[in-house]
């Protein structure tokens, strides 16, 4: 799993190292270019990298969700959900449909009913 973004100085600060995943993986990666031969260290370090991945994605899905909700209650911001979880479970034309039946077309009708004042 070699990693072309990575090297053994990179700057965590900036660019595509500040993406989720890549700090969490820094031992694996790092492991990975120093040609480790241990196998299993590797899939042990990859695994832990992986776990340290889910917990602060949903360490900051949970604070993005609190500015959300924020928002919504303090400042009374009509915050509208949408739900694109059937568009990922579909493939090609279905998954074109399924996008725009419950993503686009209800995007749209909000950003309409912002702009000139409809119904939501």
């Amino acid at each position: 799993m070699k990693s072309d973004f990575f090297t053994m100085d990179g700057d965590y600060s900036k660019g595509i190292r500040r993406s989720i995943g890549v700090p969490e993986l820094d031992t694996y990666f790092r492991a990975e270019a120093t040609s480790c031969e241990d196998k299993e260290k590797l899939e042990i370090l990859f695994e832990e990298g992986i776990d340290r991945m889910k917990s602060n994605t949903y360490d900051l899905a949970r604070r993005q969700f609190e500015k959300i909700n924020c928002l919504r209650v303090e400042k009374g911001w009509n915050i509208h959900l949408l739900d694109a979880t059937e568009v990922f479970l579909k493939r090609g034309f279905q998954r074109e449909q399924e996008w725009r039946w419950q993503v686009a077309e209800p995007s749209m009708e909000i950003v309409s009913s912002f702009l000139y004042g409809d119904k939501y």
